[in-house]
């Protein structure tokens, strides 16, 4: 009867916790490699589906070797059933047979909450398709001007695959460079900055055709070279992908309805589609799973400040080792990581920090956001040491008592204590000059208190106290 009870509360606290235990194995260079290699695979087995709803890619493995740093914590070994070292002829591997816990329904919030950031990405398509003749041979000259991306319906393909294309007529002007030379990196700064309200990337496909002629076998063949630019717009860097086919006919007019009609081009434009869309999810995985180093320069009105908004920043939603980089005059710029962007970070700030901060956004600029604090609204706790004359000890005492009872000061601690002097250390959000005066005022057992003096800086204040 006890082993019935005790088994009920197992399975009950199995539910509660939304795990799920499965057997898996795993393979890996060392043996550490291989448990890594085992929990991603509970991983993938217990949540594959989930992730892969998430991603609308058909290959998982990309996406679940970015998202399991993010999980790990959520992926546990219970058990090894098996460790061993083999080998093949590739070489030694180790291999682990291991009963690993899979925390659900955590692992899918937290990869829920993250994918809203990767989301359906809007992207903007500049295509440039340019021909030549390698050698001028008649026989092969090609008269026409190719729209093969287009017609074989690139842009759908990226829009079957979870991407939302936007038309950016501002952009136009990079299709000319691009058929040219090519665009710079300082073009990719000007595409971002012209996208980057619109579109989270920009794809710049540049495809080269060449023609040629076989004399020997009187064959016309045209390679055709996609070299393609996926630019993030929020921070103006490239992934670079790059294809190259060949098609070949009897006649200019075979070879053009070869590109059009055959499999082989059909199967082109899908593979093409298909690097390009892996390679913006995971990209947009890769920052939404994997903290960023971000800077946030800010100008206050006063450097007194700096404390408090340092709390502020560290209780932001997924942001963490918050320091302060560097301080000069009323400027200073905090380092901190995070899973968010700078543009999504800034609508965090906006959103978690308006009734703490009246603040105004200078610019973003790569990894830094430049801000202007005009005024801090949330109240600044200070330590400040209050000093006092006494007449005798038993007035320290007292005296001490009364701070106790103050609902506007945090007592802390006495300092020293001695025949003529008492000091003790209080924290409140009170200006200096005001709390001078609450102490003051206090209704403290018939003492008279009288402020003397106070620290420039006002962090200390000296009373004289008698009965």
């Amino acid at each position: 009867m006890k082993k019935l009870f005790l088994v009920s509360l197992l399975l009950i606290f199995s539910l509660l916790s939304f795990s799920e235990i499965v057997v898996v194995e795993g393979y890996g260079e060392t043996l550490q490699a291989a448990k890594d290699d085992a929990r991603r695979n509970a991983l993938e087995q217990v949540n594959g589906a989930f992730i892969k709803s998430l991603t609308k890619l058909e290959d998982l493995t990309p996406v679940k070797d970015v998202v399991f740093s993010t999980v790990e914590g959520y992926v546990k070994i219970v058990k090894i059933l098996e460790q061993k070292k083999e080998s093949d002829e590739t070489g030694d591997y180790w291999y682990v047979k291991a009963k690993v816990e899979v925390m659900k329904e955590n692992v899918e919030k937290r990869l829920s909450d993250l994918m809203k950031e990767v989301g359906s990405p809007t992207v903007g398509v500049v295509i440039a398709e340019k021909y030549q003749n390698e050698s001028d041979y008649s026989q092969c000259s090609y008269p026409f001007e190719p729209e093969f991306f287009e017609k074989l319906g690139f842009n759908g393909k990226l829009a079957e695959k979870g991407l939302q294309i936007q038309e950016i007529g501002a952009l136009a002007e990079y299709n000319k460079k691009l058929e040219s030379y090519g665009v710079s990196s300082e073009d990719l700064q000007d595409i971002s900055s012209i996208s980057k309200d619109i579109a989270s990337y920009i794809i710049l496909v540049k495809v080269d055709y060449v023609g040629r002629y076989n004399s020997d076998y009187g064959v016309c063949s045209v390679s055709m070279r996609s070299d393609i630019q996926i630019v993030r717009t929020d921070t103006g860097k490239a992934r670079s992908l790059s294809f190259t086919e060949t098609y070949a006919g009897y006649s200019p007019e075979k070879v053009i309805e070869w590109i059009l009609k055959s499999t082989k081009s059909k199967a082109n434009i899908e593979k093409i589609s298909n690097a390009v869309v892996k390679t913006i999810y995971i990209d947009r995985a890769e920052y939404a799973f994997n903290p960023k180093n971000i800077r946030v320069r800010m100008d206050l009105d006063d450097i007194d400040w700096i404390g408090k908004i340092s709390e502020l920043l560290e209780n932001l939603p997924d942001v963490m080792n918050v320091t302060r980089q560097k301080i000069t005059g009323k400027t200073v710029i905090f380092a901190l990581r995070t899973y968010h962007t700078p543009d999504k970070l800034w609508e965090i700030m906006k959103e978690n920090l308006s009734s703490d901060l009246d603040m105004e956004l200078y610019n973003i600029s790569g990894d830094t956001i430049a801000i202007k604090v005009h005024s801090l609204m949330a109240p600044i706790k200070r330590e400040i040491v209050l000093k006092f004359k006494i007449d005798k000890l038993s007035t320290g005492v007292k005296i001490k008592r009364c701070l106790m009872k103050l609902s506007d000061v945090k007592f802390l601690g006495t300092v020293s204590r001695g025949k003529d002097m008492y000091a003790f250390k209080i924290e409140s959000d009170m200006d200096p000059d005001e709390l001078m005066e609450l102490i003051e005022d206090m209704d403290c057992r018939s003492i008279s208190i009288e402020a003397e003096d106070i620290a420039d800086d006002g962090s200390w204040i000296l009373f004289s106290a008698s009965k």
